[in-house]
């Protein structure tokens, strides 16, 4: 092995080394910057919400780049533990995605009116918030075709709880839509429940009496106008999975400001029907 083969591989093995010092350092820097966003982003929505904790805020994309060229890929919050009147405490996804802002909007964490391509929202309510707003407190949330953990996206659902009245949970099969704005919960079908009020058992809806169905249906009957929910505008689109009954709201080529990532509080007013 001649001296200059030596040479050149401790060359070959310096210049490596100096490339992932370099990239290792352009990572550490990326991540530092973006923690610092990050955090600013939080604490400004956590005094402007009055939110009891930070919110978790996470800054999508490399960083550094994203810093200078001020195309943000998407900046998404996630506020769990919410307090929403009417119904207790529940969680809300907001992302802005792909939107234009100044590197000194970026690190300081705050921005107005920036271009967005797209802004939405999502409201995820368990069993517990949902109960609670139906008077409910052992409401089950499932997938209608899919009952399964993982079940896909559906827009009805098997509701299961014990009506205000009874001694028995009944299981009534509801259709989830969106009229103007508002949230309806359709009631379609018993399944099952009590076959009367002093029941403390569940019979197949062949053996309720058609009276007794029609007043478990009205049990698991809600509307909610769109002030009722911690969301800054209207929902667009409402579907369970998981568990959960999850209303969203959407805007595209519209300006949003880092406010618009908070909870929207809202007001004890009901209409249901």
């Amino acid at each position: 092995m001649t001296e200059s083969f030596i040479d050149r591989h401790r060359t070959v093995v310096r210049s490596i080394v100096a490339l992932c010092c370099v990239v290792g350092l352009a990572v550490l820097a990326d991540f530092g910057a973006c923690m610092v966003a990050e955090y600013r982003i939080a604490r400004q929505l956590r005094t402007e919400a009055n939110l009891p904790t930070d919110p978790k805020v996470q800054v999508h994309g490399f960083f550094v780049s994203q810093y200078f060229t001020g195309n943000i890929r998407a900046i998404t919050v996630r506020t769990t533990d919410l307090n929403a009147e009417g119904f207790g405490l529940v969680s809300v996804t907001s992302s802005a995605e792909h939107l234009k802002i100044t590197p000194k909007q970026l690190l300081s964490g705050k921005y107005d009116h920036a271009p967005t391509k797209s802004y939405h929202s999502t409201l995820r309510l368990d069993g517990v918030a949902l109960g609670k707003r139906l008077g409910m407190t052992d409401l089950i949330i499932a997938n209608h075709k899919d009952m399964s953990p993982l079940g896909q996206w559906e827009t009805e659902a098997d509701l299961t709880g014990t009506v205000d009245g009874f001694e028995a949970p009944a299981t009534v099969h509801v259709r989830l839509r969106i009229d103007n704005g508002d949230v309806w919960l359709l009631p379609e079908s018993v399944i099952s429940g009590p076959v009367d009020h002093k029941s403390d058992v569940e019979a197949p809806a062949t053996e309720i009496p058609a009276d007794v169905q029609k007043e478990l249906m009205e049990g698991f009957k809600l509307t909610l106008i769109p002030g009722l929910l911690p969301l800054r505008t209207p929902p667009t689109r409402i579907y369970v999975t998981g568990g959960m009954v999850n209303i969203q709201t959407e805007e595209l080529w519209t300006k949003t400001s880092v406010s618009d990532l908070a909870p929207q509080s809202n007001d004890d007013e009901t209409k249901d029907q």
